[in-house]
């Protein structure tokens, strides 16, 4: 290639953040302040958590939203931002996200704080993805605290023992008294 051509490529012109030079890994990127990085609050994103803000609150309107778009417009990073801003107030992603959504939007959420439970899909049974996300979560928080585990906890051990070959299925009253214990 001559030095003319070589000159002309677009790498020469066009530098490409880091944060978007990988996809976003829920798993991964939840509760880190780096994954927030360069993250733009546009006004589908304070649309998105004006809805949600709405049904957290007291009056409790939707509670079940559906986030749709193409790949790579954004979908990810928001669940990300969100349950950043819900987490506690202690933790370093919630620190960041409260202060990117302070400095670009009016929007309100309660304040309450959530421990969010974080769940990539994957190809196995949702009751299974389920309860170990929450059994992940149970033990990132109890990992930071004196005193005995929560009962929950055991439960959720012994629910996963029991998934095995021969039973692949959890019966959802069980996945959902684990939430709400």
């Amino acid at each position: 290639m001559d030095a003319g051509r070589e000159s002309a490529r677009l790498v020469n012109f066009v530098e490409v953040e880091r944060r978007f030079r990988r996809s976003v890994n829920l798993d991964r990127d939840a509760g880190s302040p780096a994954a927030l990085d360069g993250y733009i609050v546009t006004p589908a994103v304070r649309r998105a958590l004006a809805q949600i803000a709405d049904g957290l609150g007291e009056e409790g309107g939707d509670r079940a939203w559906s986030l749709v778009g193409p790949y790579g417009s954004g979908k990810s990073a928001l669940a990300v931002f969100l349950a950043d801003l819900l987490s506690p107030s202690a933790s370093p992603g919630g620190k960041a996200a409260r202060k990117l959504l302070n400095e670009s939007s009016d929007v309100a959420l309660p304040r309450q704080r959530l421990h969010p439970v974080v769940l990539t899909a994957e190809r196995a049974p949702l009751d299974t993805l389920l309860l170990k996300a929450l059994g992940s979560t149970l033990e990132a928080i109890w990992r930071r605290q004196r005193g005995a585990k929560p009962r929950v906890l055991k439960t959720i051990r012994q629910y996963l023992d029991e998934l095995g070959p021969e039973s692949s299925r959890c019966a959802t009253s069980d996945v959902v008294a684990c939430f709400e214990e």
